[in-house]
């Protein structure tokens, strides 16, 4: 009778240190997504305190997407060599310091520089969060624990513009990166108290450090390209692109070579994941669309206060987090492909819904559009990382997980440049204080046709290999 205590015991106790790992996951996933959206209300704010205008502010995005987008599959890789408990206690760290100092600087560059330090931490917390997962739970409950995950996320995107509005508000900006800084500080001890350790049997180093430079050139000289634009698309930024094809090119040849190699060649050459890779890609684009030119939108055309723009901001994500899980167990009698391509569907509609967009409509116009496009984005999200997920083993899932993220953030990297840069050009301004709402009307109608020819391909490209698989499985 005592061992079949002492058996059930050890059974609860177990579920209670899974549980635990789980909200652990969950607490990064929402401090990393509230570094991003939070600060995305605080641009226009940022732009008039800091002196600098529409297309410089939009660095403060783009370095903390540039070093987020470089740490995630050198980070991978490390969680695989070096134990992925570490490098996420190493990750809140680097994070958490770079919030304390953000508030402090005096000028847009110096901020930029804050920015990227919490795109490393982040960087190394997302990538480390889903390959904990697969370590935490059975294979079969991941799809579950990614589509939490990705409510979670969504709440934090959620959460940040609402925050980020009240406290600029009454405050000003310096104080929405002072908010992260309790819940590194709640992250760091239930990370240590709660998250499995696993050591890997074989004592391996990191050594590909030609790789991480050619990796760091590809997406430097990638970067560069696609936000040295204020002059047009010249010379300059084909021979960027030229560089980072190149330097691409070599570091694939490199990796597969490779002793400790940061990408698992392989695994991108499945058909299957790298098609989730490219979806998630061109998806990241237009997502961060409205989450760029959202606060300029409602507030130079719709008069809102930065308050009540963070709370309409809030309304997609929202969505995403109220209906991700509901939809991935609802939906399991569709294949996780054609969840997908709902998902994409939904999104395309969403993106003419705010093609058409007229100010007349207001607020509750660009409301419904948002939800519409929310409503895709859950279904879409949960589905295509769980289906590139379904392709790693246990040994690289840090680095699958890095893979994807990494075509994700480049989606979100290209996304905040393109986007911004299309929506400026269409507009003929970088002051939108002078700006008639007129021309701010048309510059996002132009955008977001944009966006929806880019989720057209996206479809197009899954039809086609669905019809692909199908004629060769017969």
């Amino acid at each position: 009778m005592q061992n079949s205590h002492q058996h059930i015991g050890t059974i609860s106790d177990k579920k209670r240190l899974k549980n635990k790992g789980i909200h652990t996951l969950c607490i990064s996933t929402l401090m990393c997504s509230l570094a991003l959206s939070s600060v995305n209300i605080a641009l226009p704010e940022l732009a008039y305190s800091l002196q600098t205008n529409f297309l410089d502010v939009q660095w403060v995005i783009i370095a903390f997407m540039f070093s987020l987008t470089c740490t995630l599959v050198i980070a991978g890789s490390l969680s695989d060599i070096y134990g992925r408990k570490k490098l996420f206690l190493i990750g809140i760290l680097i994070f958490t310091l770079a919030c304390s100092v953000a508030p402090l600087v005096q000028s847009l560059w110096a901020l930029v520089v804050m920015r990227l330090g919490q795109g490393i931490g982040s960087g190394i917390l997302l990538t480390s969060s889903m390959a904990l997962a697969a370590d935490i739970v059975s294979k079969n409950k991941l799809s579950s624990i990614i589509a939490l995950l990705a409510s979670v996320s969504a709440v934090g995107t959620g959460l940040g513009p609402i925050m980020g509005g009240v406290i600029i508000e009454y405050a000003g900006w310096q104080p929405v990166f002072l908010a992260n800084i309790p819940l590194g500080i709640g992250l760091y001890i239930y990370a240590s108290k709660y998250l499995p350790s696993n050591v890997p049997k074989a004592k391996k180093h990191f050594s590909d450090f030609t790789g991480a430079c050619l990796l760091l050139i590809t997406l430097l000289t990638y970067t560069l390209a696609i936000t040295l634009t204020s002059q047009g698309f010249n010379l300059l930024n084909c021979l960027l692109l030229i560089i980072s094809f190149v330097t691409l090119q070599l570091f694939l040849a490199h990796q597969k070579r490779s002793y400790t190699a940061m990408i698992n060649v392989a695994l991108i050459n499945t058909p299957s994941f790298l098609l989730c890779m490219f979806s998630s890609f061109i998806v990241s684009i237009f997502v961060m669309a409205s989450l760029v030119i959202g606060p300029f939108y409602l507030i130079y055309t719709l008069n809102l206060s930065a308050a009540t723009a963070g709370l309409v901001m809030a309304v997609s994500p929202s969505v995403v987090a109220s209906m991700s899980f509901i939809l991935s167990q609802s939906l399991v009698y569709l294949s996780l492909r054609a969840r997908v391509l709902s998902g994409l569907s939904i999104l395309l509609l969403g993106a003419l819904c705010m093609a058409h967009l007229k100010v007349e409509y207001g607020v509750v116009g660009y409301i419904l559009c948002l939800t519409v496009t929310a409503l895709g984005y859950a279904l879409f999200l949960s589905a295509n990382n769980t289906l590139a997920m379904q392709h790693a083993n246990s040994k690289n899932r840090g680095a699958a997980s890095g893979t994807l993220n990494l075509a994700r953030n480049l989606g979100l990297l290209s996304g905040t440049s393109i986007m911004s840069r299309l929506f400026t050009v269409e507009s003929q301004a970088v002051n939108f204080y002078t700006t008639q709402y007129q021309t701010i009307e048309a510059s996002l109608h132009i955008t977001y046709l944009v966006g929806a020819a880019l989720l057209l391909i996206v479809i197009i490209v899954q039809l086609k290999y669905l019809f692909y698989k199908k004629s060769h499985s017969l």
